[in-house]
């Protein structure tokens, strides 16, 4: 699939990174969803008139600007990217066409419940070493940015893979660097230990996610190597930790599963390739160590779904996510936040907003680790009053969406308020009508056809073969007269070919009617006969019921449209003191990054050549 799918995106667009029209990268949600209505529903697209990419895009993505922590950590700056979807209703009903959505939340399982209620972070802080580093790092990047030293020899990859060592341990960069007992790995140590021996009884099994620094090759720092020493230093025996590596093939796998299982090994290490899926593992986990943050949110919850599952024996399990300050830690958490709140977005279950800017439960997690792993407290402040913003305006529109239907409700329900008034005039007129026509005495009477019967089996016999015609003709055709009211006969088409409707009807009055069926002489005469005496009567009552209902309505809904919004002051509040935030945090940002802006690449790269030295983070400090 993925190579067809690149194949197609190549052959059309010429190229892996597909641009949108106005040469802005586009994000990997945006390509997937289209590349999988493309392949999936191509008949959809072309309904409506969305073949091209460039076409299906601008009606469903739209350009912002976001503030970004930069890729080494030291700052901030402004990119411009395909990160917020319009029309998402409007999208959400293509993609359903193909796709049944079934989350976590709709399927409620007996799964266990997270301590605290979300997975907690723990946050290490950085050694001087890291601090040093990252300052090296972020030179390198101010470099590459500028253009000033060759790919070849420097680049963001290398870089970006630094950053991430450099935030799991310094000793992943230095292995002579200093072994600080309140690294993350550390303080995960200390974790690990205190749950095994608050578990002891119960034979409580954990695992440690990481994907960085595994393998110990010439002498470089091993994640793995140091637990499993430090583990077994503190008293836990080698043979109740293992490794996801140590199993060669499916045989091996599945009697390490099966130890795990039974509490036999009570540690086990992995990446998330090698544990993230097919791992039935979770009858004993009672704590799972995130310690290193992985690319794709999916990832986390691949991990996560290793203990949150059926089966597992503890009611409430810990699931711990470890970043340090001030490092590459808090732009991964950037790059998730970016990606989860579209994915959260749709696969909520509920009605998507206009835009993807609403952010879940699960993306507030990501938020609180990001705010947690940057040093600025202003930063954290901004993303708590991003949510908080982006919630009160989600209540703040729903609040005047509801107000537009109740003066929409108010409105028709005077509207048939006066309606119903008016149907009981005319219906207390056709029964004063009704009792001025009726006969001296209770004889019955009728007029079919221009004759008068008094005989109701004759009459129900001339009765029938007109409905036989009426059925047949499929046309509604008149009949005659009955005190003083019209008689008219309709085919009902759209229920049976047998049935039709006769219908009294005064001039200028209501129609009343009732279901006449093929072989019931008598008993359509008699229906017709109980319309005047019981119908009319009937259709008053039905009309007072509705007058108190609409009346009813319309009073909850005045006392309603009088309520205003209950948290428009702490909006105001907030959005002021957001938008003031945004005002400092660009004026304080280092530098300013567009993606694609060739006019500005050119320009440095003119100064290059002129000898022009490119500004540092420290000449830009001193400006």
């Amino acid at each position: 699939d993925i190579l067809m799918k690149t194949q197609y995106l190549n052959e059309t667009y010429g190229t892996k990174n597909i641009l949108f029209a106005t040469g802005t990268p586009v994000t990997n949600s945006m390509t997937e969803l289209y590349t999988m209505q493309r392949y999936l529903r191509p008949d959809l697209l072309q309904q409506a008139k969305l073949q091209t990419f460039d076409d299906w895009a601008s009606n469903f993505g739209e350009v912002v600007s976001q503030l970004e922590l930069k890729p080494a950590g030291d700052g901030f700056r402004t990119k411009k990217r395909f990160a917020k979807f319009t029309n998402l209703p409007e999208l959400m009903q293509m993609y359903k066409e193909f796709a049944d959505i079934r989350t976590a939340d709709m399927l409620k399982l007996p799964v266990p419940e997270l301590e605290g209620g979300k997975p907690q972070t723990i946050v290490a802080k950085p050694n001087d070493f890291q601090k040093a580093y990252m300052q090296v790092l972020a030179q390198r990047s101010e470099e590459i940015h500028n253009g000033t030293i060759d790919p070849t020899v420097d680049n963001m990859l290398k870089v970006t893979h630094e950053a991430r060592l450099l935030g799991l341990d310094a000793r992943a960069i230095n292995p002579e660097a200093e072994n600080t007992p309140d690294s993350k790995v550390n303080l995960c140590i200390d974790k690990v230990m205190e749950i095994y021996k608050n578990t002891e009884a119960q034979k409580g099994v954990q695992a440690i996610f990481c994907d960085i620094a595994v393998n110990s090759t010439d002498g470089k720092f091993s994640v793995y190597d140091y637990i499993k020493e430090e583990l077994q230093r503190r008293g836990i025996p080698e043979n109740e930790i293992c490794t996801a590596g140590d199993a060669k093939d499916q045989n091996q796998r599945n009697e390490m599963f099966s130890q795990l299982r039974a509490g036999q090994k009570r540690i086990v290490l992995a990446s998330t390739s090698k544990l993230g899926t097919g791992a039935n593992i979770q009858t004993r986990l009672a704590a799972l160590h995130h310690l290193d943050i992985p690319w794709k949110p999916s990832d986390l919850e691949q991990r996560n779904g290793r203990i949150i599952r059926q089966g597992n024996q503890f009611d409430n399990v810990g699931v711990y996510n470890y970043v340090t300050e001030n490092t590459f830690d808090a732009y991964m958490m950037n790059i998730i936040v970016t990606k989860q709140k579209f994915i959260s977005q749709l696969m909520s279950g509920k009605t998507p907003a206009r835009t993807c800017e609403d952010v879940d439960e699960m993306v507030l997690n990501y938020s609180e680790m990001q705010a947690l792993a940057t040093g600025d407290p202003r930063i954290k402040e901004k993303i708590e009053l991003d949510t908080d913003v982006s919630r009160l305006r989600t209540l703040e529109s729903e609040h005047y969406n509801n107000k537009y239907k109740l003066e929409d409700l108010i409105r028709d329900r005077t509207a048939d308020l006066k309606s119903m008034e008016q149907r009981i005039e005319f219906a207390k007129g056709d029964k004063e009508y009704a009792e001025a026509h009726q006969a001296a005495s209770d004889d019955f009477s009728v007029t079919l056809n221009g004759n008068t019967y008094s005989e109701r089996s004759e009459a129900g016999k001339v009765l029938a073969k007109e409905i036989v015609q009426c059925i047949a003709r499929r046309e509604e055709k008149k009949l005659g007269e009955y005190r003083g009211f019209e008689i008219t006969l309709s085919p009902i088409t759209m229920i049976t070919n047998s049935l039709a409707n006769i219908n009294l009807k005064r001039f200028g009055g209501l129609t009343y009617s009732t279901t006449v069926e093929l072989d019931n002489n008598l008993g359509n005469i008699t229906r017709m006969e109980n319309l005047i005496k019981s119908g009319i009567d009937k259709e008053i009552s039905r009309c007072e019921s509705l007058i108190s209902r609409d009346k009813s309505d319309i009073a909850e809904a005045q006392k309603n449209l009088a309520q205003p919004f209950e948290f428009a002051d702490e909006l105001q509040q907030k959005a002021a003191r957001l938008e003031q935030l945004n005002a400092e945090l660009d004026c304080g940002r280092n530098d300013e990054v567009f993606v694609n802006d060739e006019n500005d690449r050119d320009e440095e790269l003119s100064e290059h050549k002129q000898g022009i030295k490119p500004e540092t983070p420290s000449t830009k400090k001193k400006r």
